[in-house]
């Protein structure tokens, strides 16, 4: 026996020799590395053993307990990995983890397979380039010793494609950086169109895929992502995925849709944002296209900590009284709610219009500028409230400075450019004479920094432009940027950086973009596929599909639940499994959660097995021939030719094979004249008219 032992210490010296930068031995505490047990890419199955380990961690899935483990690592190459653990006649247990943080794991997934001696198996899909990654193992309910072997292999060696072409190739941006000119998704590959946090839009185009490496963020904060001059030649949209902390494609957080038209997100801005946790310093995203690629687009990319947010949480006076509480944000017409709907058309007179909003500060920022985008029904802004000295917020002055002209207080000033009124603040302190104020900070309560429900409201009158047709014409875009300045948690990395990026609701409960039915025949069963899409809800419960064979009278078919209160773009769909034969009509309604609704413009679809159908040459003379598609097999047709007197002089079935189908009919015993023919196929009948040389 120890002559066995003794040749087995050998042969793993002999392999381990090959290669020093590799220790495959399995260690006790996963936070030895780079000292021991790291595993190279290289398919190899090491030989392994937990003796002399001792319990570390419990990750309570797969039938984990609280036994003896031993720990492997290795370093992610941007490639598929398998991770396999190959044991004696015992039962293992196999768990693979990324590191989060310096001895902080995260479960990739784990593996237990019954019974003793089986393989155990965890495949990562794809792995992030330089991500470590721990594998622990452990014998199924016992603290025995634990024998087999690890394999780890890449499916392709890492390298991965170019720059920015996957996870492994990410573009590195820092915070700070200057701005991306020129960038595009051209040439990378397709790596992913059907993206998790996306869903069900299909996003066929190459992907370009970007980490924001921000060191400084110990505390968390926010990333802002920036496009300016989005240019395409045959894309519509845009689309940006956030992946998180770790790059993965399909397993996305969060989603925005540009239109390239407008350079806008749904949110009426051309930037995105995104929380990052504390401890983070790598933040992925992609941006896709759902055609071919995006050819141009400039990208800025700016990273800041924040203290103040929009109050949801305090039970803030809602404005007005009858509105649902915690929302943050309010916005009136005149004192009161925004009505339900509006038509431009009837609108006259002028509108007092007002963004309210309740901010918190969870640190140390204050308000310095806030801007409001106005929809497009709105026009000749005037009187801009607040608009010069400022007794009504949040800020005080310095007791030594009372006397000097300004004395105590603040001062917005408000401008207009374009269609956006934007509010900049001079605060008031005065630390000592002669008192000069403090253009770089904002508005807030100098006594508290956690202050609640700070209620700030600003207002401009607007008439409405009776011509308007956009549905989205009410709409406004707003944004609110802290100072900058900070007093702990790093504020000062970035100042004057938006928080706060939101829209006021729009008028109309549900801003439609389109409702389509499309017939379909899948395993020899008709169907039809209804689509829709919207670019806001507000207060919207749930969306009913109706039909009729009439156009006039209406059931329903099924029911789909809506977004509530939403200003992205929200893509629904569904299926009539049973839909009546020939042509029939759909519409969509829509139901508040008062119990209001409305209905859209109803669409016509005709469910029939025969598609387009061509008949040539026409005047004929010999040979008529008939071209048609069916999309069945044994489709049955019935072909009648009529003379100009309505007396029927021919009659013939045919059945027809899945796809493009022929009928020659011979020409020569007609006289000339003008004939008249129908293509009958389950009740629907197709009329044409020919003319006989």
């Amino acid at each position: 026996m120890k002559t066995y032992l003794s040749y087995i210490f050998i042969i793993i010296i002999c392999c381990c020799s090959a290669n020093l930068a590799y220790s495959q031995s399995l260690a006790d505490n996963p936070c030895s590395y780079p000292a021991a047990a790291q595993w190279p890419l290289d398919g190899v199955c090491y030989a392994t053993s937990t003796a002399g380990m001792t319990p570390l961690y419990n990750p309570g899935t797969c039938f984990a307990g609280n036994r003896d483990d031993g720990w492997a690592w290795f370093v992610g190459d941007g490639n598929n990995i398998t991770v396999v653990y190959t044991p004696n006649s015992n039962d293992a247990t196999m768990h693979v983890f990324a590191e989060t943080a310096p001895c902080t794991v995260s479960e990739i997934g784990c593996s237990d397979v019954c019974c003793g001696g089986a393989t155990e198996t965890v495949t990562i899909t794809p792995s992030v380039s330089g991500q470590i990654y721990f594998v622990r193992v452990q014998r199924y309910n016992s603290n025995n010793t634990m024998l087999g072997c690890l394999s780890v292999t890449s499916s392709g060696g890492g390298g991965g494609g170019g720059a920015g072409d996957d996870c492994a190739n990410a573009d590195r941006i820092d915070c700070g950086d200057p701005i991306l000119v020129g960038e595009t998704t051209v040439g990378n590959t397709d790596t992913e169109n059907a993206w998790a946090c996306h869903a069900p839009i299909a996003t066929p185009g190459e992907d370009h895929f970007y980490v924001v490496q921000w060191t400084d963020a110990a505390a968390g904060g926010t990333i802002r992502l920036n496009f300016t001059n989005v240019s395409d030649a045959n894309d519509t949209y845009m689309e940006v995925m956030a992946l998180g902390n770790s790059c993965s494609p399909n397993a996305c957080d969060a989603s925005g849709q540009l239109t390239i038209a407008t350079g806008l997100f749904g949110t009426a801005t051309n930037f995105l944002e995104y929380d990052v946790p504390a401890g983070v310093t790598d933040y992925y995203f992609v941006v896709d296209a759902q055609n071919d690629g995006i050819d141009s687009y400039d990208l800025e990319v700016t990273c800041f900590t924040t203290g103040i947010e929009l109050d949801q949480t305090s039970s803030c006076a809602p404005i007005p009284g009858g509105e649902p509480a915690n929302q943050g944000y309010y916005q009136t017409w005149d004192g009161a709610a925004p009505p339900a709907t509006a038509d431009p058309a009837s609108m006259t007179g002028t509108y007092t219009i007002c963004e309210n909003l309740y901010l918190k500060n969870v640190g140390w920022e204050w308000l310095k500028y806030f801007d409001i985008t106005l929809g497009d029904c709105w026009t000749n802004p005037t009187n801009f409230s607040p608009n010069g000295v400022n007794t009504g917020f949040h800020s005080m002055g310095h007791a030594s400075c009372s006397g000097n002209p300004g004395g105590l207080t603040g001062h917005w000033s408000a401008s207009l450019a374009g269609n956006v009124i934007s509010w900049s603040y001079i605060h008031p302190w005065r630390r000592n004479p002669p008192c000069v104020d403090v253009t770089s900070w904002g508005d807030g309560n100098q006594l508290f920094n956690n202050y609640t429900c700070a209620l700030y409201t600003f207002c401009y009158d607007a008439n409405v432009d009776p011509a308007c047709n956009e549905l989205t014409g009410f709409q406004n875009g707003i944004s609110a940027t802290d100072d900058g300045i900070g007093g702990g948690g790093g504020g000062a990395i970035n100042p004057s950086n938006i928080t706060l990026g939101t829209t006021s609701p729009t008028v109309l409960p549900v801003n439609l973009i389109s409702f389509t039915a499309e017939a379909v025949i899948e395993n020899e069963k008709y169907g039809v596929v209804l689509k829709w899409k919207t670019a806001s809800e507000k207060n919207n419960d749930y969306f009913t599909v109706e039909r009729s064979v009439d156009g006039v009278n209406f059931e329903e078919v099924f029911r789909m639940k809506g977004a509530g209160n939403s200003n992205d773009f929200n893509n629904y769909f569904g299926v009539d499994e049973a839909p009546y034969k020939g042509i029939s009509y759909y519409r969509l309604k829509q139901t508040d959660f008062n119990g209001d609704f409305e209905h859209f413009k109803m669409v016509s679809v005709q469910v029939s097995s025969i598609g387009a159908i061509e008949m040539y040459p026409n005047p004929v003379k010999s040979e008529l021939n008939i071209s048609l598609e069916s999309k069945k097999e044994n489709a049955a047709i019935y072909i009648k030719i009529y003379n100009i007197q309505g007396k029927l002089i021919f009659s013939e079935s045919k059945e027809l094979q899945k796809g493009i189908n022929n009928a020659v009919l011979a020409m020569d015993d007609f006289t000339q004249g003008v004939y008249f023919i129908t293509v009958e196929n389950e009740g629907q009948i197709e009329k044409m008219k020919f003319f006989k040389e």
